[in-house]
Formats: structure tokens, sequence, C-alpha cells
């Protein structure tokens, strides 16, 4: 940083006040793309330093009883309708005392998108990016990925992933994390790094000290991992440690979990001094903005007592942002809890002072306080009319998917076979989108496009599937001579895989396209298995396209815990755990 803009910090933190730099410490929630009494109350009267965006859906609506809160879709807006709103956003804060907003988002790729409106190029899971072995093909990806948000206005990303999952059944973490290779996870997480800077968009590499070795969610409860110190630096640490040595500016999201080597009073990384001060600030000497995941997971509260407790906690931790997805009536709240705290000096203004200087360096690293900062909604949708992005989308899924197996030697799928042609419907993630690029129904519209349309038949699944769907699925598979599943959603009870299991046990033919390594690996008794790592309109037409021979699967095995096609022993019990729901799955072995 150079001295005329330290100096030009230095002014702008002169001259706020205390409810200016408090407020500078948090990132609260904008959903939908209107505006409500919510956002004017977080820019004008909070002073909040970021937002969230999350534009698919409504937020919490609060009447002040415990008994009025709910979440609902939000109206269709595309990328012209965001750079609208997100330039009215930064509008207002710089008419509040002239910093611009971090507006920030979850961009990671497959299913865990927020932005996807309006035909944006959607890209795989940071395994599926991996699995291409290709570190030039992920810097383009994740360039690409910050050209169409920036272009929206939006210039922070709650990524990359560079968790090291060693652990299979990993419920949180999974396709999301690049490998369980910790080397691999450093390499292409300073790819991906390099390209989200070059973009104009603010990487996070999260969650610290790692997520990557647990069976539970932090959404649901705090996990505390008796991880030996000597075993943490040799797997979860060693990407950040490179990361840091390599010299580009990133930020940190710390993790709702305890480590017990590292923290004895097992308090969560997000609010423990140990970690994120001593550990990541102090010995790994990391420089950047630290900020914690959402404080409103029961990683966090179940160890605080509360949102504005657990807030407070990690700003004296040593957090410079909180992220704070809370309704309106919780971030008052916080916002009065941390303003008296600096009044009675539990936590020191001038450690205030610090956190701002460091935000307010990454905001003038971004150029958010440049003339041309502020997004054009006529020039939103050129990144995403940019051929080199459709060609870089459809590269890196060609590049990266895998043929887990194919036993049975049905691809390519033969043009007299008559198919039929199974998917899900998961109003979770197809409403988030549910325009004419993206909706349910895709991977029989692209198995059409690309194989026999004469001889392809269509069955829609929901999720969970229903006694109905069982029924259904009997009625037809007797008329076809193989069955193609998409089955892409493996949490819960959710799966398709009783369906795959009874349509093998009937005698018929499968092929199985899914967008989740793990899972392709925990259905032995399928045959044929295509991982694309993304279940988003691409990544179902690239399966399409392997299955009908239009294309070859070109991925390279991103895994060194579990081999490809290994046989699992017969009396492996699979189990994935979210929120209370399980599925389970007894493998017969190879």
């Amino acid at each position: 940083m150079d001295a005329a803009t330290e100096k030009r910090i230095s002014d702008i933190i002169g001259r706020l006040t205390l409810e200016d730099k408090v407020g500078q410490l948090m990132t609260m929630n904008h959903t939908g793309c209107g505006f409500t009494t919510f956002e004017k109350k977080y820019i004008n009267k909070f002073r909040c330093g970021g937002l969230r965006i999350t534009p698919h859906i409504i937020a919490d609506v609060y009447d002040g009883s415990d008994s009025f809160v709910y979440r609902k879709l939000a109206p269709y807006a595309g990328p012209v309708e965001i750079a609208k709103v997100m330039r009215r956003l930064q509008e207002m804060a710089m008419e509040r005392n002239g910093i611009p907003l971090h507006l920030v988002t979850d961009q990671e790729g497959d299913l865990s998108i927020d932005v996807l409106r309006g035909g944006v190029h959607l890209f795989p899971s940071s395994m599926g990016i991996a699995a291409t072995g290709d570190l030039d093909l992920a810097y383009r990806s994740a360039l690409a990925i910050a050209k169409q948000l920036r272009a929206q206005g939006i210039n922070w990303m709650h990524s990359p992933e560079v968790d090291v999952n060693v652990q299979p059944e990993n419920p949180e973490v999974g396709m999301r994390a690049f490998s369980d290779d910790p080397q691999i996870c450093a390499e292409f997480g300073i790819a991906m790094m390099r390209g989200f800077l070059d973009g104009g968009v603010m990487p996070t590499a999260k969650h610290f000290p790692g997520r990557g070795d647990s069976v539970t969610d932090a959404h649901d409860q705090l996990d505390v991992s008796k991880k030996s110190l000597e075993a943490l630096k040799a797997c979860e640490l060693l990407p950040y440690r490179e990361m840091i040595k390599n010299g580009s500016y990133f930020a940190v999201m710390t993790a709702h979990q305890g480590f017990s080597s590292l923290d004895p009073s097992n308090t969560p990384a997000s609010l423990s001094f140990k970690m994120t001060t001593e550990l990541l600030r102090q010995e790994m000497g990391f420089k950047g903005v630290i900020t914690t995941d959402a404080i409103g997971m029961h990683g966090a509260i179940d160890f605080a007592g509360s949102v504005p407790k657990a807030v407070l906690m990690a700003l004296q931790a040593g957090a410079d942002l909180v992220l704070m997805k809370n309704p309106e009536h919780i971030s008052e709240e916080t916002f009065n809890l941390v303003m008296q705290a600096v009044k009675e000096k539990k936590l020191l203004e001038k450690d205030v002072d610090e956190k701002v200087k460091r935000i307010l360096e990454a905001k003038f690293r971004l150029g958010l306080f440049n003339a041309d900062a502020l997004p054009v909604p006529e020039k939103a949708m050129k990144p995403i009319n940019d051929d080199k992005i459709r060609v870089t989308c459809e590269e890196v899924f060609r590049k990266g998917a895998v043929i887990t197996r194919d036993r049975d030697k049905l691809l390519p799928l033969a043009k007299d076979k008559k198919v039929l042609v199974v998917e899900q419907y998961i109003s979770l993630y197809h409403e988030k989108g549910n325009d004419v690029h993206y909706h349910s129904g895709m991977f029989s519209e692209f198995m059409r496009e690309f194989g026999n349309t004469e001889n392809i038949i269509s069955l829609e699944t929901m999720t969970p599937p229903t006694a109905e769907d069982e029924r259904r699925l009997f009625d037809r598979i007797g008329k076809v001579d193989i069955v193609v599943f998409s089955d892409i959603f493996w949490r819960g009870s959710g799966s398709n895989r009783d369906l795959i299991r009874k349509t093998i046990a009937a005698g018929k033919k499968v092929i199985v396209a899914t967008n989740d390594l793990y899972d392709s690996h925990f259905i032995p008794t399928a045959g044929t298995v295509i991982c694309t790592f993304g279940a988003v309109p691409i990544g179902q037409k690239t399966a399409a396209q392997i299955i009908c021979g239009k294309i070859k699967a070109e991925g390279k095995w991103p895994l060194r815990l579990i081999k490809m096609d290994e046989p699992v022993a017969a009396d492996k019990v699979v189990t994935h755990k979210i929120a209370g729901h399980f599925a389970t799955e007894k493998s017969p072995g190879k």
C-alpha cells in the first residue's frame, strides 16, 4: 500500500464516529432485489461495512414476535436488475459517510451459488476444477466468475474453499474442497485467488484452520477436532501457509469448530484468540482481513449463548469482520452490544481502528473508492455474453468430468437402445433460477438434444422420492433397455439411491450421472457412473454429451485416500448426517 493511500485511510479513520467504526466491522444481510427498511437501517443507522448478497430469496420477515418469521423466494431479477440495486446500495453508503460497501456473495460452484439468474455462466465445484489438473484453467475459471460478479456490482467472494476433505462422510464440505490432498488444495487455492483478484473481486480462503476432517455440520452443532498439532500443520494448515507465503492478497474466513491442540478450551476458531490472533495473525503472519463464517450457525452460538455475544467474542478474538445473516432485530441488538463494549473498554477502540484500517485497505485494493467503481447496469450482461467465458465454462466441465466406472460397457449409449431418463426436482435449487437458462428437467432436455429423441422417455422424481415416484418408475422400466439416472442430491434422504438399487435389482442396466464423486464411490451397485461435479446446466449438458458420445470425459482423479472405483468393504455402511436426517447404504462390495 503506497504512502498516499495510507494517508487517505488514516484521514478517513480520523473523521469517523464510533458508530461508523463499529458498523464497518459488520457484514449484514441483503436478500432479494429491492429496498426495504432493513437495508436503509443497516446502512444509515448501523453503518454496516458491507452486505451479504442473496438475490433469489427474501429475508426473514419479523414483526417483533417469535412466531412470525418466514422466508420465501424473491421475484425474478437478472444481472441488470442486480446491478441497479448494487449501484443504489453503494450510493446510499457513500451519501452516509463516504465509504463504499463490500458486497459479498457465495459463488463457489455447483449448487453452492447465490447469483445464477439471467444466463450467468455457472462453474463446477472446487473438486471439479481440481479434477482438470490444470492450474491455468483454474485461474481462468476464477477470473470468469469474478468478471461476471463485478459487472453486477458484487466485489467480494466467500471462496476459494481450501478445506482438505480427508473425511469422505463430511456432510458440509465434500465436493466444495479441491481434494483430500493438502498440496492440491494449496495450488488450486492460489490459482483461483489470483483469478478472483484480477477480476476485481476479493477472495476469501475458508474455513480456517480447516473443516475437511469432520462428520458434523457446523450449521447444526459445534465439532471439536482432537488432531495433533503436527497433523494439523501437515494437512489443514498447509494451504493457508502456502497462500500466505505466495504474497498475494486475500481474506480468511474462520470456522465454527474447536481444535483441542490449538485451543484446549475447545472454543471454536471463530471465537478463539489463540487461533485467530496468536496462530493466524501472529505466528503465520497473515496481514489481510479476517472474517467469521455466518455467526448464526450453531457451531458459534451454542458456545457463545447468542448471536450478539458470539459477535463480540469474535471481534475480541481478532476477527475484523463478522458475517451476520440474521434478522433486523438481532442485528440491532448486536450493534448496540458492541457499541457498549467499546465504551466499557471490553473491546478497545485502538483495536477497532486497526480492524477498520485493514477493511479500508481491502476496499482500496479493490478500487471501490475509484470514480468508476459503481456498476453500470447497461454493461452487466457484457461478461455473460462473452464467448471466452462461455468456452472456459464448457472447457472446465469437459476437462474435469470423470467416468468413475463403466463395468457394463454402456458408454457411449447406443442409439438403438430405448432409454428412461430419471432426474430429480429439487425446489431448494431449481427455484433459485427457474428461468430459461436454469430450471428443472434440463438433463432430459440435453439427453434428447444429444441422443436419439425417438427412444427417450423421461421421469422426474421429487426429493426425496415418493412412493408414487417409485410406482411411476416401475410402470416405465419394462418399456426400456437402459435407465439413466441424474442423481444430484446426496444429502439426508434426498438421493435417488434407493430407486437406483431397486432398478438394478429388477434386472435393468443403469447409468448414473452425479455431481458428487463420493456419491459415485458409494453407489457400488451401479456399473456405469459419471461425475461432472456440477448439477448446474453446463454440468448436466456435459453429462448428456458424454453419455451420448459427443465428447469424452477428460478429468483426472483428484483424491489420494480413495482410488478410482476401488471396492468398498461389504460391511461398510455409509451414513451422511444433515440436520438430523440420515441416508444409509450398505455396500455389497465389488
